[in-house]
């Protein structure tokens, strides 16, 4: 995707959005809910137009939480790849590929898997050991309690790791890493 010489073209035009808004999620949201969702996504796009992509993810975050339309995902992905959180791009069109399933235009679709291809090189998968019941940290956000479910996916670069447990040291690792890296992090104390 060429974000830098087309404008922005969210995936819903503005008719379209409250059908696409009332036809996700187990249970269906209140009218209420469903406005405030279209105030949210025309808020988002006016932000992303004036280059405010933190302010518009948020905006299009709250959004998909009123509405649960999948196809909001494919909007937070293009945002997440505007602010360089490629992991949350690929995360993003991860899902709306899964939620959005047989609904997608197989041109849409290959679009997102293409995406998703050039993405995957720009993150680096990170295995995380630490203490049980230490909070972990990424670059200060918090990740939850050890020990982490999954593995960790980041974005190339350099990232600061750090694990806290009540009455104990903060442990914290500085690692750099390349896309396509799977990397084991310790942060127990030695």
């Amino acid at each position: 995707m060429n974000y830098d010489t087309r404008p922005w073209r969210l995936v819903l035009a503005a008719v379209s959005v409250s059908t696409a808004l009332r036809a996700q999620g187990p249970a269906p949201a209140a009218p209420a809910q469903l406005e405030e969702a279209q105030r949210r996504y025309q808020r988002a796009r006016e932000l992303y137009d004036e280059n405010n992509f933190s302010a518009a993810l948020v905006e299009m975050r709250r959004s998909y939480e009123l509405s649960r339309s999948y196809k909001l995902l494919y909007d937070i992905g293009q945002i997440c790849y505007q602010t360089h959180d490629y992991p949350c791009a690929l995360q993003s069109f991860g899902r709306f590929l899964q939620d959005g399933k047989q609904e997608i235009t197989p041109a849409r679709r290959d679009e997102v898997q293409a995406e998703i291809g050039r993405l995957k090189g720009r993150v680096a998968t990170v295995r995380v050991t630490a203490a049980a019941g230490a909070e972990v940290q990424l670059d200060d956000a918090p990740l939850g309690a050890a020990p982490l479910g999954e593995p960790v996916m980041i974005g190339a670069g350099r990232h600061r790791l750090t694990a806290r447990l009540t009455g104990r040291e903060a442990v914290t690792r500085v690692v750099d890493v390349a896309g396509g890296d799977t990397l084991d992090v310790s942060l127990v104390e030695a």
